[in-house]
């Protein structure tokens, strides 16, 4: 009974250890998806969670990237998850794209840290598409069903969601 009762006083502890994290430690956790102001409350959205969550010291998933591609003329898509560098990521997606539509015109439409997730939304054939993250799946649908519509797009749906959970 005393080594229960002094792993539980340990464990207390040791749980207000960590300290918030400051919005300069958030930022480098966070991506820029773009210029546009979705991208920008996409963005600040990361770095409020992140200094809630008490930013990157507790994170328990080690720093991995995920990135989705899009053929233009097929709309197929290729996706990567758990990649260590985002290079390796993007690449991965435009590989697994370009074989999938089976021609070269696949482009990077999101990629992030996996610690978030990412989607894409289509509108038919050389139409429109939209690329985004979020801090959650319902999140990242939300705003690339706005960045379809924003590509002129009128029937736009998710095509495919990466989050961290797999």
């Amino acid at each position: 009974m005393k080594n229960i009762v002094f792993i539980c006083v340990m464990l207390l502890s040791f749980a207000g250890v960590a300290s918030a994290a400051t919005r300069g430690e958030c930022v480098g956790q966070c991506v820029m998806c773009g210029d546009d102001p979705v991208c920008g409350t996409i963005f600040e959205n990361c770095i409020n969670a992140c200094m809630r969550q008490q930013g990157p010291a507790v994170r328990v998933r080690p720093l991995k990237f995920a990135a989705i591609a899009v053929s233009n003329s097929t709309l197929r898509v290729g996706y990567s998850w758990d990649y260590d560098t985002l290079k390796e990521a993007q690449e991965m997606a435009l590989d697994l794209c370009t074989k999938s539509a089976k021609t070269s015109d696949c482009r990077l439409a999101v990629s992030a840290r996996n610690n978030v997730c990412i989607a894409v939304a289509i509108s038919g054939p050389g139409v429109a598409w939209g690329g985004a993250w979020g801090e959650n799946a319902d999140l990242a649908h939300r705003y690339a069903l706005a960045g379809c519509r924003k590509e002129g797009g009128t029937q736009c749906f998710i095509k495919q969601t990466v989050c961290p959970d797999g």
